[in-house]
Parts: C-alpha cells; structure tokens; sequence
C-alpha cells in the first residue's frame, strides 16, 4: 500500500491509500465509482496516462496526477496530430482548433497565425473574456496603452498604433521574467551572505585567539605553581632524612657520634633555611580582556550599517521590458 496525491476537476489536492499494483482504472475505480471513471481522463507530469497504466508511486503534493473530465479536454483521436498524421501531438491551437505536434505548429503558425493561442496538450487554455466595445470578440491581446483589447479593437484607430502582444504570449514572457526576477534576486542577496559569512568568521577567529590567550596563560601559572610545590617537596623530604638519621643517633646514647652530628645537623638547617629564604613563591599571571562589555554595542553598531533602503521604481522591469520589446 502507498500514498497517492491527486486531483480532480480543479478542486484541492487530495491523498489516497491504495494497493502498490493498482493501475489507472484501478484508481478511478476508488476515487468516482464504476459508473463515472469512465468519464475522466488521467495527465500525470504533461503526460497522459491510459486506465491499464501503473500508477506513479512518486506522487507528491505539487507533482499529482490529474483528473479531468472528459467533455473538458480533448478527445482521445486528437492524440494524433491533425496535420501529418504521424506524429505524437504536442499543442493544441484554440484558434484553428486543430491539434499539433511540435514541428507542424511551428511550421503553420507564422506571420499572420503567429498570434493564435496555441497551449500545450494537458494544459488548461487560457480563459478570455469578451470585450466590451464588441462583444461577440474575445480579449486575446494586451496593449502597450495597459489594457486587454480583442481583434476589432487591435484594427481600430485608437490601437493601430499600438504594440499588442498575444495573452498566450504574454504568459510565456511573464514566466521568464519571473525566473530572471528570481535570478536577480539570488544574485543580490549574494553579498548579504558572503558579508555575514565573514563577519561570523571573523568572530569565531577573534574569540579563538583569546580563548588561546587565556588556555597560554593558565598553563604559565599551573607550570610555576607546581614548580615551586616539587622544590617545597624536594626539600621536606632532604629535612625528613636528616631528622630521621639524628633520632637514630639519639636512640643509640653514643654522645661522641651525637656532637659530631649535631655540628653536621646545624650546618644542615643553616643551608636549608637560606634556600627556602631564596626559593621565590609562584607568581601568579593575572588577567583581563578589556572592553569586553562594550562588544556587543560595537557589534550592534556595526549590523546597524547594514540595511534595505526600498525604493519604488514604477512595475517589474523584467516583465515592463518584455511587454514593451
């Protein structure tokens, strides 16, 4: 069993659970009954799919297979183009309401046909409104004077003089000009994060050199610290061994050995006493880091200079610069 997203007669996109070896007809089964699967035609990805056909298991939330109900689309012998007969079709033309494939649309649509609508198979034609001043004509064109004008009016004296582009493409051009608005705005934002990519990274250098700073000396005063206790420890144990060797005299009552080593013994403890006077205590390496607390204002100064300063230049150049060429 797999999830499958679909859609039907334009409604919101739904999900269903069905078996992995289900086809097509299998899925119009479950979703409109025996009696009204027979009326939809299935397009997934541009293509269309026929009722023994898998049905997708890579189905998502904007990529589902459609329904669309038979009367609305084009009949299943259109799928042949009218043309040459022989190839796969490709567009369907809503003006000589003949389909095409790719070569033979191209080839007829010249000149005086350049105009026509013509949309991909599958796709929804655009749905043009009827013009005010004629009303038996439809609005196909938008005029360079900002508004949308039919045929009659595209040949009168107000527009002869106009530049009109076809709404089919006119949609064409928008969609670029939204891909190379999309462009430019990843372009622009580049330096925004290139900027702040350095500014983190000149950050993290900084707090490294002064954590560095601070491990260097911690290390210095544990090093003199424990220096100084080895020295300490060096000389109560050099003093632990004389003691111990005079208590052995004194255990002995020999009090000839006994003043010949207490000569010894204080000549010992007068040393002893002269270095401990010249062994220097540790000193310990004290430390700051200074204007630490008027970082973070710095910081905030610094960010302050970097703003959007927006200002109004009238509509989308990109699509302004395709309705006027």
């Amino acid at each position: 069993m797999f999830n499958v997203w679909y859609q039907h007669d334009q409604n919101a996109p739904m999900k269903i659970n069905i078996d992995s070896n289900s086809a097509i007809s299998d899925l119009q089964q479950d979703i409109f009954g025996t009696t009204d699967k027979e009326q939809y035609q299935t397009m997934y990805n541009g293509k269309l799919l026929t009722p023994s056909a898998k049905v997708p298991q890579d189905t998502t939330h904007d990529m589902l297979i459609v329904f669309t109900k038979i009367d609305n689309v084009l009949s299943p012998a259109l799928l042949q183009c009218d043309e040459c007969l022989s190839a796969e079709v490709n567009f369907r033309c809503i003006d000589c309401k003949v389909s095409y494939c790719a070569t033979c649309c191209a080839t007829f649509h010249k000149r005086a046909l350049a105009h026509h609508q013509r949309v991909p198979i599958g796709e929804k034609p655009i749905e043009l409104n009827r013009c005010e001043q004629h009303r038996d004509a439809k609005l196909k064109y938008w005029c360079n004077c900002e508004k949308l004008i039919c045929m009659d009016c595209r040949l009168s004296e107000q527009h002869k003089d106009h530049i009109a582009v076809p709404i089919s493409e006119l949609k064409a051009g928008f969609k670029e000009a939204q891909t190379s608005l999309n462009q430019a705005i990843t372009q622009s934002m580049q330096p925004i994060t290139q900027t702040f990519d350095a500014l983190r990274k000149m950050i993290d250098n900084v707090e490294k050199a002064l954590k560095n700073q601070i491990h260097t000396i911690e290390e210095k005063n544990q090093t003199s610290t424990e220096s100084y206790l080895k020295q300490l420890t060096i000389k109560q144990k050099a003093l632990s061994d004389h003691n111990g060797k005079f208590e052995n005299i004194l255990s002995t009552n020999d009090h000839t050995h006994l003043l010949e080593a207490k000569q010894s013994l204080t000549n010992y403890l007068e040393q002893l006493m002269k270095e401990l006077k010249e062994l220097k205590s540790p000193i310990k390496i004290q430390y700051c880091i200074e204007d630490v607390d008027q970082l973070q204002t710095s910081i905030d100064n610094i960010l302050k200079q970097a703003r959007i300063v927006e200002s109004v230049l009238g509509n989308c150049f990109h699509c302004r610069e395709f309705v006027n060429n």
